[in-house]
């Protein structure tokens, strides 16, 4: 990599951070209520809830009463003159508190709707928290490389100096212009990665034109969580994984309420008005006059005679043992899930402090030692390329370690996988 070269990158770099500067940056907060109003997953949870809001208060209303046309003594003659002629309403009353059960079944799945939002939150939240670490990974990243292959740089005109009065050799010359281009790729490299990194981040917001725009973080500075216990706790009583598997047993057992009274009589309300046009006595004058208008009133109530809905309230029960297992399948899910989350964010921190503390300084004082040793011919090229090597292997694993570390730190915080 030439110096020309190498400036037209940093150039590049450096006109990319002030075309982007122009706008403020991006804060973790913003990018997470911009989630909030547009991600899709929300609407469609949100929706959910509306839905079962909407069918629980549906629930509670009675059922329509029927009304229609009734005839008896349907028949010609000079006496009946074609019958009785009417109307009448039927209406089922249900009994047993039907209605009221019903609703509370519906009440409930409303409740494990919200729950399921509240967890739908949640994990949106972690996905653009996880995504922004990786934007500022690949920043740092693209960073470490243009850096280095600046640093490489000097590599290459020492050994053009050297070549040129006579003192290094054309293989050395060769070596280092080799590993400058390949410098050069890792630049470009890094900058697709963010790219793509910056793509992920913009569809974990659920905005794919979201503006590319400078964040406002430091992949140093890692999210600050309580100590162990008090993190278990928390996580214990508010994880919206177990209120939602909380909510889905109150919702079976709702739903076993309701179908243990649905066997129950209901009660039957029917009634009318018929006009009788058979003849009923006489008039003084002698002319015959009709009956007129009769009332009907019939009250009945349905008998569960081929129908006791057992098997509906066997159903209902295992339901009910479902939902209850369910809560202890995710109770030892979290437990598990925290032990492994904390275990793995002890150690990307481990990785984090060894790297800052010893690895990375001792990794680039190897390799400006074996550079100034070169200049004085006192140390071959190919020594330091492999230091230089070491010092890029080193500082990428130092983000690597970062990332994780943070993306781990999200992870423990709410314990929900990523949609």
């Amino acid at each position: 990599m030439t110096r020309l070269a190498c400036a037209t990158v940093w150039l590049l770099a450096s006109g990319l951070a002030s075309a982007q500067s122009a706008d403020p940056p991006y804060s973790l907060a913003e990018l997470e209520a911009r989630a909030e109003a547009s991600h899709p997953a929300l609407a469609a949870a949100a929706a959910d809830l509306a839905r079962t809001r909407a069918e629980s208060e549906q629930a509670g209303a009675w059922m329509n009463p029927t009304i229609g046309y009734t005839a008896e003594e349907v028949r010609p003659g000079g006496v009946i003159r074609g019958g009785e002629h009417g109307f009448f309403m039927e209406q089922v009353i249900p009994l047993g508190r039907k209605l009221h059960l019903q609703r509370r079944a519906l009440v409930e799945q409303g409740h494990v709707a919200d729950a399921a939002l509240t967890a739908a939150r949640a994990r949106v939240r972690a996905r653009v928290q996880s995504a922004f670490a990786g934007v500022l990974a690949a920043d740092e990243r693209l960073e470490a490389r243009t850096r280095l292959a600046t640093l490489l740089d000097e590599g290459v005109g020492i050994a053009q100096q050297l070549y040129n009065v006579g003192i290094a050799d054309r293989p050395d010359l060769l070596e280092a212009e080799a590993e400058a281009a390949r410098a050069t790729l890792a630049v470009t490299r890094a900058r697709l990665a963010r790219q793509a990194a910056w793509a992920d981040l913009a569809a974990a917001i659920g905005d794919p034109s979201l503006p590319v725009r400078p964040l406002g973080g430091s992949l140093q500075a890692l999210p600050v969580l309580a100590d162990r216990d008090r993190l278990h706790g928390e996580i214990v009583a508010s994880h919206p994984d177990l209120v939602t598997a909380r909510a889905r047993v109150a919702q079976a057992e709702a739903a076993l309420g309701r179908a243990k009274r649905e066997a129950s009589p209901d009660l039957v309300v029917r009634g009318g008005l018929l006009y009788n046009r058979e003849l009923f006595e006489r008039e003084p004058s002698g002319e015959a006059r009709a009956v007129g208008w009769e009332g009907s009133a019939e009250v009945g109530v349905t008998v569960p005679l081929w129908n006791r809905n057992k098997s509906g309230v066997t159903a209902a029960t295992a339901g009910v043992d479902l939902a209850r297992a369910g809560v202890r399948v995710v109770e030892q899910s979290l437990e598990s899930r925290f032990a492994l989350a904390w275990t793995a964010r002890e150690d990307a921190l481990a990785a984090v402090e060894a790297y800052r503390q010893a690895i990375l300084p001792r990794a680039e004082e190897a390799y400006r030692l074996y550079l100034a040793r070169y200049k004085e011919m006192a140390a071959a090229y190919p020594q330091v390329l492999v230091a230089r090597r070491g010092l890029l292997d080193a500082t990428t694993d130092y983000i690597d370690a970062l990332e994780q570390a943070w993306r781990q730190t999200v992870q423990l915080q709410t314990l929900l996988g990523e949609d």
